[in-house]
This record gives structure tokens, C-alpha cells and sequence, in this order.
């Protein structure tokens, strides 16, 4: 019985009652002698097996988070008592691992909530991306523009950030939503009903739904700055 849990033959139902605790509560309290003993070393040997087989899913649905681009690379564990197991994510973790998974996840929410207020502003300084804006084309007023952004941004977030540095991630993000805003139209031509219409992948794309019918969003590979030389 203990080992038969993993085994092929049997259907995901068996498979579920097999690591039910109600069944093996009674089974544990009839055997006594060898037959015990075997029962429960069996049964240690299986919960190691299980436990090692589930920190190796945990390890891949962990570094695909890391590695991929959005939540479609997030790796999905097909093995069968993972969510059964969840309840030991923490558990069957180190310490030092929680403690830095806790980190990366607050540094991430605390640069969302900076890019949040950052583009807000952005939004309201609509010399800078509205063309028709009768200051587009000054280049010291949207210089310093640039630099109040940088500024409230590296306050937020407590980083060092270079203008440079800022002003590409800031054209990639409005690239991406330009990329993103001809997916939603081109699935609104093509689509048979609101369920065909393409939900955006992005986190951040709401944020810029004020570029729509104003302006074209950042053409990749152009400086912002640049634009108005």
C-alpha cells in the first residue's frame, strides 16, 4: 500500500485517496510487528520521495518566474501531488531563500508603485509626448521635464538610476504598449465577440491608455530627446 501511491496503475482518484491522512490513520493502528515497521519505513521513504519531487517543481516554477517575460512562462508543475503539497511552499524552503524571495517580491512592488506615480506625472506633462503640444518641440523645458521624472522616480524606489537608463526603460515600456495596443485593435477586427478580443500581457498598459489617439507611442531604438533635435 505505501508504495503504490506513485505507481502508474493507479487513476488520479486512487492516487488522491492514497494520500488521504483518513486512510492511513486506521491502516497504521491495525499493523503491529514487522509488518508495521515495513508499513512505516515505506511510508517515510515514500513522504521523502514526495517531498524531493515537489522542492524540484517548487526550483522550476521559481527560476521560470525569475527568467521569464511574463506570466505565460510561468512554469505550470503537471505532477500530479504538487497542489496537494503546496501547504509545505514555506515549510520546505531555507530560510535564506524565503527571506531573499520576500525581498525581490517587495523590490519589485516598490518599483511598480514608483512607475505607477512616475508615468501619472508623465501623463501630465503632456509636452512630452503630444506633438501637437505647442512646448514639444523645447528641448530645455523637456530636458528638465526628464529630470523631475529621474528624480521622483529615484526618490521612490531609493535607487541611483542615470537619466539614460531611465529614458530607455521608459521608451521600451511605451514600445511595448504601443505593440500591445495594435494586438487589442487588430483582435477587435478580427475577433467574433468580446472573448476574442486580446487582453494585454502587461502589467503597466492601462497606465499609457492616454497615448491612445494622441500620439504614436515611442518608436524603438529612438531616444526621446532626440525627437525634438
Amino acid at each position: 500500500m505505501a508504495g503504490s501511491c506513485a505507481s502508474s496503475k493507479y487513476n488520479s482518484g486512487d492516487r488522491d485517496r492514497c494520500l488521504s491522512a483518513e486512510s492511513l490513520v486506521p491502516l497504521t493502528l491495525k499493523l503491529t510487528g514487522d509488518q508495521g515497521r515495513k508499513f512505516k519505513s515505506d511510508l517515510f521513504n515514500n513522504l521523502v520521495k514526495y517531498l524531493g519531487s515537489f522542492r524540484r517543481e517548487r526550483s522550476k516554477q521559481k527560476r521560470s518566474s525569475k527568467t521569464g517575460s511574463g506570466q505565460d512562462q510561468a512554469y505550470v508543475s503537471k505532477w500530479f501531488a504538487f497542489d496537494r503539497m503546496k501547504f509545505l511552499m514555506d515549510k520546505s524552503e531555507p530560510n535564506e531563500t524565503r527571506d531573499s524571495s520576500n525581498r525581490e517580491n517587495m523590490a519589485k512592488e516598490k518599483e511598480r508603485e514608483a512607475w505607477t506615480k512616475t508615468i501619472d506625472l508623465f501623463r501630465e506633462l503632456s509636452y512630452l509626448w503630444d506633438k501637437k503640444h505647442k512646448e514639444y518641440f523645447n528641448r530645455d523645458m523637456r530636458q528638465e521635464a526628464f529630470k523631475m521624472l529621474l528624480q521622483l522616480f529615484n526618490e521612490e524606489t531609493g535607487k541611483n538610476t542615470t537619466l539614460a537608463d531611465f529614458k530607455k526603460k521608459l521608451e521600451n515600456m511605451r514600445t511595448t504598449y504601443g505593440r500591445e495596443l495594435k494586438k487589442v485593435n487588430a483582435s477587435k477586427q478580427t475577433g467574433s465577440g468580446s472573448n476574442d478580443i486580446y487582453v494585454p500581457s502587461v502589467w503597466y498598459y492601462r497606465l499609457f491608455e492616454f497615448l491612445e489617439g494622441t500620439t504614436e507611442p515611442c518608436r524603438p531604438g529612438t531616444d526621446t530627446l532626440d525627437e525634438v533635435r
